[in-house]
């Protein structure tokens, strides 16, 4: 999500700024979705946690890869 000054300034001169809360909340947002999805997939890959879906799901065979 690019803000008409931040974008440029990042294209630019490599600046990578964060204006305003919502920027806050967006980066932990997303950084809290990325540590509970990678935990859902290391609790598959171990077998702790189980597809709920009779049998297999396109994650169950990306997983056996």
């Amino acid at each position: 999500m690019g803000h008409p000054l931040t974008g440029p300034l990042n294209v630019l001169f490599g600046i990578d700024l964060e204006i305003g809360s919502f920027y806050k909340n967006v980066h932990e947002n997303s950084r809290r979705m990325h540590a509970h999805l990678n935990k859902y997939l290391q609790d598959r890959k171990s077998g702790l946690t189980k597809s709920k879906m009779d049998g297999n799901d396109l994650l169950s065979v990306f997983l056996e890869d």
